[in-house]
């Protein structure tokens, strides 16, 4: 056995050396591993080869770009001479991200793994099997502190014909991040202690623009830079004197968290007058205002909005039948015990919390692997939505009188049950939470589009505050005595009230089946359909077949168990249904007009066309938006106000998940529906109005026709 194991040691040590074969001796400490790694295991005489020192850094530690920013310093790399390598001087650096310290504004790269490659040549008339590289390089590393780290890296490389190495994934993947080389020029001129640089064209952007110098900023550096009419104008660094006569830089485009997700090389000339725009090539973000999301926001203004929110938000379709009968509860436990009612009250406020926090901690994990979840997120999964509709169904069921679920509050011989339904208000509450996903309240677009960049702990409160906002009613109701002896007494009208609000149950169900028909197709609505009829039965045997032998009690617990897995066996294959095209996209019944699938391209054309836009962002699931909808497009004035004035609809249906759409939304910081959106065509500015929450068709037709040319001109 010791000798099998001393093998295996040895087999093991032998596939790990070879391996890491291509790799230096590799640098580790608590913050980052270093290596210096080649494109090739096997390099050729006169040819050019890449080598690389591959950083992995520890997350949320970073190393600096080229241009450092206002503090920092960049990688610093010392070849030993060779008589037979040559090496070129230059990094070819990967795009760096926009790092953001208190008042300092950094370069650098907050990734995982980042790669300095650089050239290399070994001489045509090297005759050895072998070649060693040295390296002695110096970095900082920092996080909020910093720690300089150095070291001397070898590295062994066979010579003969060119072989890629392990590592050459590495190598292309560190291209793709490189600045793509595009035509992008400008020309710049000091006016006074502004450096104003005008570009010939822009690309367009999918997050904000942000230029940088390649080398040491010759300007103060900030997030806060406008680009208007192509013409970025920065603040001179107070050290710099002498501007150069020609500038290297890089455009950046930078998403919400400072990221950069394309970067572009500006070569940069002095004579600004020399300089002609190109006609309609203004960027996406031009259109797109920056500053809607990098302006600071009064937090607290921002938690009142969600508060605000929240008290709105019981009023909304999709949550007050749940609210309704849990005011009736209340109403019926405080004739008993006023006391009681509070303590249910508390519960179900706290079942509310609870639930609005954990889908907000799910939100925030989830952005660490680079997801940014909207409001409603859940409702663009098949199965999320089928198991609503099941529960939407049997709670309709049970408010009809099909059958009863749970402890009675009420007793009919001993008065009430005290803690046995506290648990129940606390589902309640849950329950609330989870219906109120599909609806949007006004003042919470603005309160949840904060937390796209917002750290977790402030996005947790907006959270809690339209928590606490749901169920503030509830607690103020229970705990107001003059407030409850204003509803009504318990008595028969409550179970037909009851019974009553099982239809707008059956008809949550029927517009969550409309919806899931989107997410997936007409054929598994139907196996939907055939679950419910299932669980219904099911729910009949139960309360319709009963016995005292022990045999026919295990053939009636067979029977429903059977029952069961038919009925869970469609919601198994809910996400392997492709989603049918949304028809209406592609009929004009929906609007009443002609209109386009959104698309930022297209909004840039439109508005560089000289039109007027209105953009709708939607979902089948968002309630608020199906009613918007309906109430705003229903009117004739504002539809011929569209055909009349030639304006273009374009419309952003989010009911299955669009990263295009989320991103879209996330520049207008917002990561919820509905956001309406009006571009007017009266000025070139690219200027435009977001309408409230909740929208009427007067409101709507008098911003357009304060917004809109009545006659737009031809282009």
């Amino acid at each position: 056995m010791p000798r099998i194991f001393v093998l295996v040691l040895i087999i093991f040590h032998f596939l790990i050396s070879q391996a890491f074969a291509n790799e230096s001796n590799l640098f580790s400490s608590d913050y980052s591993k270093v290596s210096l790694i080649s494109e090739n295991s096997q390099i050729q005489p006169g040819e050019e080869f890449w080598l690389a020192l591959k950083f992995q850094q520890t997350p949320n530690w970073h190393i600096y770009w080229q241009n450092p920013g206002d503090s920092g310093l960049p990688p610093k790399l010392e070849w030993e001479e060779h008589p037979d390598l040559m090496f070129d001087s230059e990094i070819h650096w990967e795009r760096p991200d926009a790092l953001a310290v208190d008042q300092l504004l950094n370069y650098g790269f907050s990734r995982r793994t980042v790669l300095l490659p650089i050239k290399a040549y070994l001489k045509k008339d090297f005759t050895g099997k072998e070649v060693e590289i040295k390296l002695g390089a110096d970095w900082l590393i920092c996080k909020v502190d910093c720690v300089p780290e150095s070291h001397t890296f070898v590295l062994k490389l066979a010579v003969g014909s060119k072989v890629e190495s392990i590592d050459a994934l590495d190598f292309s993947e560190s291209f793709k991040l490189q600045p793509q080389q595009k035509d992008y020029t400008a020309k710049f001129k000091q006016i006074g202690s502004n450096l104003q640089i005008k570009f010939n064209q822009l690309p367009t952007f999918q997050g904000r623009p942000h230029f940088v110098f390649a080398s040491e900023s010759l300007t103060q550096n900030t997030l806060k830079q406008e680009f208007k009419d192509l013409v970025l104008s920065l603040p001179i660094a107070a050290e710099n004197k002498k501007i150069p006569e020609s500038l290297k830089g890089l455009l950046l485009d930078l998403d919400i968290k400072n990221h950069t997700s394309h970067a572009y090389d500006v070569n940069i000339e002095q004579g600004i007058e020399a300089v002609k725009a190109i006609p309609n090539a203004k960027s996406l973000d031009a259109i797109i205002n920056p500053s809607i999301v990098s302006e600071p926001q009064n937090f607290l203004l921002i938690l009142f909005f969600a508060f605000i929110g929240g008290i709105i938000l019981n009023l909304m379709p999709c949550v007050f039948p749940i609210i309704s009968m849990k005011v009736l509860d209340f109403i019926t436990i405080s004739s008993q015990s006023p006391k009681i009612a509070r303590k249910h009250s508390l519960c179900f406020a706290a079942g509310i919390i609870s639930l609005m926090l954990a889908l907000a901690v799910l939100a925030e994990s989830l952005k660490l692997f680079g997801q940014n979840l909207g409001w409603g997120f859940q409702l663009q999964s098949p199965l999320f939505v089928s198991c609503l509709i099941i529960l939407f169904y049997l709670l309709g069921l049970s408010f009809a009188g099909y059958f009863y679920v749970g402890n009675k509050i009420m007793s009919k011989t001993a008065g009430i049950q005290t803690q046995k339904s506290y648990f129940g208000s606390f589902l309640n509450g849950a329950l609330a939470t989870l219906v109120a996903t599909p609806c949007t309240a006004p003042f919470m677009g603005t309160a949840l589009g904060a937390t796209l960049s917002l750290n977790f702990f402030y996005s947790l409160l907006i959270f809690l505050s339209l928590g606490i906002g749901i169920g503030m009613p509830f607690i103020l109701l229970t705990y107001n005595q003059k407030l409850m002896n204003l509803m009504p007494r318990p008595g028969a009208w409550m179970e037909k009230l009851k019974q009553f609000m099982s239809f707008l149950m059956f008809l949550t169900s029927l517009w969550l089946l409309w919806v899931v028909i989107s997410l997936t197709n007409s054929e598994y609505a139907i196996g939907l359909l055939f679950t419910l009829i299932i669980l219904t039965m099911i729910i009949w045997i139960k309360d319709n077949f009963f016995f005292q032998n022990n045999f026919l009690k295990f053939i009636k617990s067979l029977v429903i168990a059977t029952l069961l897995v038919l009925a869970i066996f469609p919601l198994i294959l809910a996400n392997n249904y492709k989603p049918t095209e949304n028809s209406d996209l592609k009929t004009n019944n929906a609007y009443g007009l002609a209109y386009q699938e959104f698309s930022e391209e297209l909004l840039a054309k439109e508005i560089a066309a000289g039109k007027a836009v209105y953009v709708d962002f939607t979902a089948r699931w968002c309630i608020t938006c199906q009613v918007n909808k309906k109430r705003v497009f229903s009117s004739f004035e504002v539809r011929n106000f569209f055909e009349k004035n030639n304006v273009s609809l374009l419309v952003a249906d989010w009911t299955n998940k669009d990263e295009k759409i989320k991103i879209s939304l996330n520049k207008y910081g917002r990561n919820s529906v509905p956001l309406n959106i009006i571009y007017g065509n009266k000025d070139k500015s690219g200027k435009f109005l977001v309408l409230p929450a909740l929208l009427s068709a007067s409101e709507v037709l008098s911003n357009l026709q304060e917004l809109t040319l009545t006659k737009p001109e031809k282009y």
